[in-house]
């Protein structure tokens, strides 16, 4: 089976990335995969690598949003303290 790959149209179609200078901070911090080279101009993700990404922070944002849900509730159950 031939891999799927992504160019930086499909990532942007997806809302995966919002832009070319975006995607090229992320890649420099780390937060995004590197680009394969398909060829001298040609770039592109592997499709697998990206919907795991796309999964993880997916899950982090859950989490995250959980949290505040749970503190939220938290604030709500016990009186603020005045000294």
């Amino acid at each position: 089976m031939t891999p799927e790959y992504l160019r930086f149209n499909d990532l942007k179609a997806r809302g995966v990335v919002p832009n070319r200078t975006t995607l090229a901070r992320w890649i420099a911090a780390g937060l995004f995969p590197p680009p394969i080279h398909l060829g001298p101009n040609s770039i592109a993700w592997p499709a697998d690598e990206i919907a795991a990404l796309d999964a993880r922070l997916r899950a982090e944002r859950d989490d995250a949003q959980l949290a505040d849900e749970i503190e939220a509730r938290d604030a709500q159950l016990v009186p603020a303290r005045t000294p």
